[in-house]
């Protein structure tokens, strides 16, 4: 009689928000300052991006990449955003 053999598993998915948290220990005296200070988002990521930031998205499509989450999961969670 032939075996019968699981299906094949995808991979976990991932969503992306569970990213976040990590980002918090980014937040340096000078963003701290920028936040306080009312600045716009595109300063305040600027120096996020100075210390090595990523923004959401970033993350996100590299979990796609690597099978763990979708496009229209990072579509629907995540902004695009320019930081120039």
């Amino acid at each position: 009689m032939p075996r019968i053999e699981d299906p094949p598993t995808k991979p976990k998915r991932m969503t992306s928000w569970k990213v976040w948290p990590r980002a918090a220990s980014t937040i340096t005296e000078e963003i701290r300052t920028l936040i306080s200070e009312g600045r716009s988002a595109q300063e305040i990521t600027r120096a996020a991006a100075k210390v090595g930031f990523k923004p959401l998205r970033y993350d996100g499509l590299k979990k796609v990449l690597l099978g763990l989450t979708t496009i229209d999961e990072i579509e629907q969670n995540t902004s695009f955003e320019w930081a120039s």
